[in-house]
């Protein structure tokens, strides 16, 4: 089985290829042990919404009966939404649970275990039992610990950390809050101060998505064998996956660093980090991360022109809605841009009308990028005067050039025509940007308010 080209495709694509197809090809006796697959923090996931709805709610469906799915996440508010809408057993775990310690319990006896050479065996039961009233419930705090006791054991100078050792009050931290504050102060104290701690985490904190070492060496204004040295420090607090895109290890650790009255100055100021990454967009115009975030960096940095600009300059827009491979990924791009400007208040904004030109033909665009120079003409005309219309460029190619205005203006009351039910559409409920409707071809469809997509 191939699985090139596999980080490109849609999550449906993914999934079928790399889980349920193989998976259903398994010879397997109906009587043999039930086998789980556990999705952890769902909440660190840029694409919540997707994978709740394309993976996890199509999981019992898709999946053998053999293989169940566990999925944890922290309770956020559209995340919960999401599994009450689609209908997903679910239990909040409550941090002073005892089963919960009893599990951190076992998870620190079991890394205890793993240090003969840093540990005191006969002792690690106690210990564990000690260290997990230490994490007050958290397991993240865990996996700080065997970087903590190694670097105990060195500070000894001699043999293997005893019972006593680690349960000195003040040998390791309580809970995640003191574990951050030492690590952190640690990071700042290793990169020569404050202002080299916060250039490099501020924009890691802003940013919607990891950061490559490229790009943060052009932010830190370092070659990248020295940006890589820096990202190497704070390997205790940075994730570095296999594309080598850069984030913090855990999104509380992005709360933490914003909450002055927990992170005290060890905090950041997320402004600065909107500056920074503003400033990257503006100087890298056209990669594919500035296509993809410019506008929401620059609004959140005050520069809400420079915002309107790209918005109202046709090359640009041209190479934004172009990012992705397939209908379905470039979709998903101008949805992001449309949904960006409603949620900055720029999708009315009298300076452009591209938010809702882009609102209106996203279908067409989506499938076809290169209708744009079509689109503009068809919906705004000739003469108009609109910036996008004024900056407009011809393709490269033969191409349908309309002689006048025969599609809704992007200022026309009409946002979306819903195409998808094969009968009368007898009822229609309205919640915030979710529509649901009704049919007599007998199904319930599920639509985006502000993109016009099909959901469900």
């Amino acid at each position: 089985m191939s699985f090139g080209g596999i980080r490109d495709k849609p999550l449906p694509d993914v999934f079928q290829t790399i889980l349920v197809d193989p998976l259903n090809k398994l010879n397997r006796d109906k009587d043999q042990m039930r086998q789980v697959v556990v999705l952890d923090a769902l909440d660190e996931c840029s694409k919540s919404d997707d994978v709740l709805r394309k993976v996890i709610r199509t999981w019992k469906d898709a999946m053998p009966a053999w293989l169940s799915l566990v999925v944890s996440t922290r309770p956020e508010g559209e995340i919960q939404r999401g599994i009450t809408n689609n209908s997903l057993d679910s239990k909040v775990l409550e941090l002073k649970d005892k089963e919960n310690f009893r599990d951190i319990e076992m998870h620190i006896e079991h890394l205890l275990c793993d240090m003969k050479d840093t540990v005191e065996q006969r002792d690690v039961a106690s210990c564990a039992k000690i260290l997990s009233e230490r994490s007050e419930g958290l397991f993240l705090w865990a996996s700080f610990l065997p970087e903590t006791l190694n670097r105990m054991k060195e500070e000894k100078q001699g043999g293997v950390l005893t019972l006593q050792d680690i349960s000195h009050k003040d040998a390791i931290p309580n809970g995640l809050g003191g574990m951050f504050e030492e690590y952190f102060e640690r990071l700042r104290d290793k990169m020569g101060g404050d202002d080299a701690y916060q250039s490099l985490l501020t924009p890691i904190v802003a940013a919607r998505e990891p950061l490559s070492v490229e790009q943060l060496s052009v932010i830190l204004d370092k070659t990248k064998k020295k940006t890589k040295k820096i990202v190497g420090d704070a390997r205790n607090l940075l994730y570095q996956g296999g594309d080598g895109r850069v984030a913090l290890i855990h999104k509380r650790m992005a709360d933490w660093l914003l909450d002055d009255d927990l992170s005290g100055d060890l905090g950041v100021d997320i402004d600065d980090g909107q500056i920074a990454l503003a400033d990257y967009c503006s100087s890298s115009r056209d990669g594919v991360f500035s296509l993809r975030h410019a506008v929401f960096h620059l609004v959140k940095s005050g520069r809400h022109a420079e915002a309107f600009e790209l918005l109202n300059d046709f090359a640009w827009v041209q190479s934004a809605i172009s990012v992705g491979d397939d209908e379905s990924q470039r979709r998903a791009t101008i949805g992001n841009l449309i949904r960006d400007c409603v949620e900055l208040d720029m999708y009315f904004a009298p300076e452009s009308d591209t938010p809702r030109f882009l609102g209106k033909a996203v279908h067409a665009l989506s499938y076809d990028p290169k209708e744009l120079a079509s689109q503009v003409l068809a919906r705004l005309g000739h003469e108009s005067k609109d910036p996008l219309a004024r900056s407009l460029q011809t393709p490269d190619q033969p191409w349908l050039e309309p002689t006048r205005v025969t599609l809704a203006h992007p200022r026309d009351p009409l946002l979306h025509v819903l195409k998808g039910h094969s009968g009368w559409v007898r009822s229609v409920a309205i919640q915030g940007d979710t529509i649901v409707s009704g049919s007599y071809d007998k199904t319930v469809r599920i639509w985006n308010a502000t993109s016009g997509e099909e959901q469900h």
